[in-house]
């Protein structure tokens, strides 16, 4: 994985997609917020770049396990606290405080295996403090595409899998509130980016739009909870 990011890491911030929806809900949320935030799984710095745009106050310390990524948004935001540090082993670290606002955005299904996700989400609650957030996303495991592809990048040794939003979310039951609950899909084929695609492609897009209405079948799932 680390090769694999380390080769996108320099054009992965051209993306406009539906982790760019979250990203601009992620920073929407914390506009006018202050405190203590750290991000998990950083990439480059799409988000970074959202967050400050909105808000310039909030003390922030992004974290990402790919120097090529943190490289490229060194350059960018020169001022930011970058740390080197891989997220899968975050249940082996032991922080000396606590954040207020946790975030680890289009990240968490590239974690290596299901027991890791695991220890991750306990350990993003042990590093949360009192009445305060955590922002995250999951890849829907009813989603038949994202399973598909999914699996086929798994035979490749590449770690993406997908999640059961419902069974996550009665982890942090007795622990957390949810604010917010939201599925992400694209409205249209020009968001899509498929408006130019040919009419075969269109057929089958407009035919997998509707089918991701049924939020059932969403591909992306934007969570925000709340210490109780």
């Amino acid at each position: 994985m680390q090769t694999f990011w380390t080769n996108i890491a320099e054009k992965y911030w051209e993306a406009n997609d539906l982790e760019q929806k979250q990203r601009v809900l992620t920073s929407l949320f914390l506009e006018w917020k202050k405190w203590k935030l750290i991000e998990l799984g950083c990439g480059n710095w799409k988000l970074i770049g959202e967050i400050i745009k909105r808000n310039k106050k909030i003390d922030i310390l992004w974290v990402d396990y790919n120097k090529e990524m943190i490289k490229c948004a060194q350059e960018q935001f020169p001022e930011i606290r970058f740390v080197s540090w891989d997220m899968a082993n975050i249940q082996n670290v032991i922080w000396d405080n606590w954040f207020d606002f946790v975030v680890c955005i289009n990240s968490i299904h590239n974690l290596p295996n299901y027991e890791t996700i695991d220890n991750f989400f306990q350990k993003m609650k042990e590093i949360t403090n009192n009445n305060w957030h955590i922002i995250f996303d999951i890849r829907n495991c009813f989603n038949p595409f994202i399973n598909y592809w999914y699996s086929k990048n798994r035979k490749k040794w590449l770690h993406f899998f997908t999640l059961n939003k419902n069974k996550i979310l009665k982890s942090f039951w007795n622990e957390f509130e949810t604010i917010l609950d939201q599925w992400i899909i694209y409205s249209s084929l020009e968001e899509a980016g498929k408006h130019r695609a040919n009419i075969f492609i269109k057929i089958v897009y407009y035919l997998y739009l509707i089918l991701v209405k049924f939020t059932f079948f969403a591909p992306y799932q934007f969570i925000i909870l709340r210490k109780r």
